[in-house]
């Protein structure tokens, strides 16, 4: 083999480099109605997942729930992040196609119940439920993907898969400004269940399970080689998902609340114990107790897996931060409706177009990714710096349109090259037998940091904004204003004239506050990135007698 170094691509770029040239014995329109079956349940996953980013003002002035809002978003990116893992694992035993449908009519049955709610409590207990579809909707369409295509050419379909998640995730406040107008926000929920019917006819119909022999060989950490039958629930780690999701709603729920009711306080300090004690336990669990781990730990101890879930978490939380906070902050300095903001944000999924396609070609025609990588962050932190600055220069360059559509611009490039380069590492770092359990892993990652960042910065948010208006409004009514103007940002042009710009500057402060921590999650994404290696990306795709086929 001849010598190879930093500048030499992994590949020759001789070799073909036809997308479709093969994808296991599947005929290319066949492939392309599956490729529409699995997206178009990522699109309306992301829709979902940003469907309420514009409302967020809308309804807690509704529900009079400002201080308790993120719970609306953060029910949905807890459950989907911690079940993820589990679908990874059930799809191998059961099959990709049935583990799509029963997520998508999950799904469908959130949504429902969203738009049914009456209250913040069945609100949230929608959003959990449509959340546990989600997260099986979007790890099955990367898995499904993966058994169809040469990693080399994976990075091309991911960016299709990113542009579908960033349609979904921009279309969501247009379609939920949309749907308001019919006469309630309930409706951005209500209108998904159609929606959600057609996808699941049309994955019903298209979308084909690879066979797979009935028994398979596992290895456990405790216990001896054995056989079990494929589709066994014997191989599924219940205990191992249970711990997790009980990790992850203990912490979810101290940082969200720890801004309102002390961070000392006991019923605080007492969920950070209890998701301590359940990590513990999960880890405990995974080594030595499970037969086949829903996240197995060796698995994380790769350098490029650990720096791909890592790096997938600490940006899902910058991007995440700002695309739920930024609009209540714009709404406060600009007193933009929802319809507005809901079109600043299609400058998000341009960014997330070009990133996804451009970072997927540049690997397919480069085999290289690193360089590309750590760019992503730098788009990213210079959109934070953007949104930092815009209350500052609000009475000038940052209430200009250009300004705004610039900096949502960037974050969407920056996150989009971040997911498809970080998946093709992470694929590219790992045996074909474990991709389907790595790509749940950092699904994971990428959902539990989208619940942290959004947490962190609601308590950020929450605690700077009440600390502000303490201290700026004073009067005879002063509590009740700052009562008022908490639980709702429409209520600031209801208050008295000369109460406002206090009002605001206290809205400006609390969003900086936001988009500083964003800034310091940032240096993290940078150190998690440069610890990745620059993997070969094939140009074959394993079979299911373990052989490769050339592309």
């Amino acid at each position: 083999m001849p010598e190879r170094d930093e500048e030499t691509p992994l590949l020759n770029s001789k070799q073909d480099t036809s997308l479709l040239a093969n994808t296991q014995g599947l005929a290319h329109f066949d492939f392309f109605l599956l490729l529409c079956a699995i997206y178009s349940g990522v699109i309306l996953a992301a829709l979902d997942a940003t469907v309420v980013s514009t409302l967020m003002a809308h309804i807690a002035s509704d529900l009079k729930a400002l201080d308790n809002i993120s719970w609306v978003a953060t029910g949905y990116t807890v459950s989907y992040s911690a079940f993820q893992p589990l679908y990874g694992k059930l799809s191998d035993i059961f099959g990709r196609k049935k583990i799509m449908i029963f997520s998508t009519i999950t799904f469908g049955v959130g949504c429902q119940i969203c738009g049914l709610a009456n209250g913040l409590p069945l609100l949230v207990a929608g959003r959990f439920i449509s959340g546990i579809g989600a997260g099986g909707m979007l790890s099955t369409s990367t898995i499904t993907v993966s058994d169809y295509v040469p990693l080399r050419s994976r990075g091309v379909f991911q960016g299709i898969g990113n542009i579908s998640f960033g349609t979904g995730a921009s279309m969501g406040g247009i379609f939920g400004s949309w749907a308001t107008g019919f006469g309630s926000w309930r409706y951005a929920f209500t209108l998904q269940v159609p929606l959600t019917v057609a996808a699941l006819i049309i994955m019903i119909w298209r979308v084909r399970d690879k066979k797979a022999g009935d028994n398979e060989i596992v290895t456990s950490n405790v216990h001896a080689d054995h056989v079990v039958r494929r589709n066994s629930f014997e191989r599924v780690d219940f205990v191992g998902s249970l711990l997790l999701v009980l990790t992850l709603l203990c912490f979810m729920f101290s940082v969200t609340m720890g801004g309102q009711l002390g961070w000392s306080s006991f019923v605080i300090v007492g969920g950070f114990v209890a998701s301590v004690v359940w990590g513990i336990l999960f880890y405990y669990w995974e080594v030595y107790k499970a037969v086949e781990p829903v996240l197995p730990i060796d698995i994380l101890m790769h350098r490029t897996v650990i720096s791909a879930c890592l790096t997938n978490f600490f940006c899902s939380a910058m991007t995440f931060a700002v695309l739920y906070y930024s609009p209540i902050v714009m709404t406060a300095l600009f007193d933009y409706t929802y319809t507005t903001l809901g079109r600043l944000l299609i400058a998000n999924f341009i960014g997330v177009a070009l990133g996804s396609v451009g970072s997927g070609i540049y690997m397919k025609r480069t085999g290289r990714y690193y360089r590309i990588n750590m760019s992503s962050i730098m788009f990213m932190s210079i959109a934070l710096i953007m949104f930092y600055l815009m209350p500052t220069l609000r009475d000038s360059i940052g209430q200009s349109k250009v300004y705004q559509v610039v900096s949502y611009f960037l974050n969407g490039l920056g996150y989009s090259i971040m997911l498809t380069v970080s998946l093709i590492a992470l694929i590219a770092a790992v045996p074909p037998e474990s991709q389907a359990t790595s790509t749940s892993a950092q699904y994971t990652f990428r959902g539990a940091g989208s619940s942290v960042g959004i947490s962190l910065a609601a308590a950020v948010f929450q605690h700077s904004l009440h600390s502000s208006l303490v201290k700026n409004i004073t009067g005879k009514h002063a509590k009740e204003i700052i009562e008022e103007v908490s639980r709702s940002v429409e209520a600031i042009r209801q208050m008295p004239e000369k109460y406002q710009p206090a009002i605001i500057e206290s809205y400006a402060h609390a969003g900086q506050n936001v988009f500083l921590l964003g800034l310091a999650i940032s240096i993290f994404s940078f150190v998690a990135a440069a610890y990745t290696e620059e993997h070969s990306l094939e140009r074959t795709v394993s079979t299911n007698d373990d052989s490769e086929v050339e592309v």
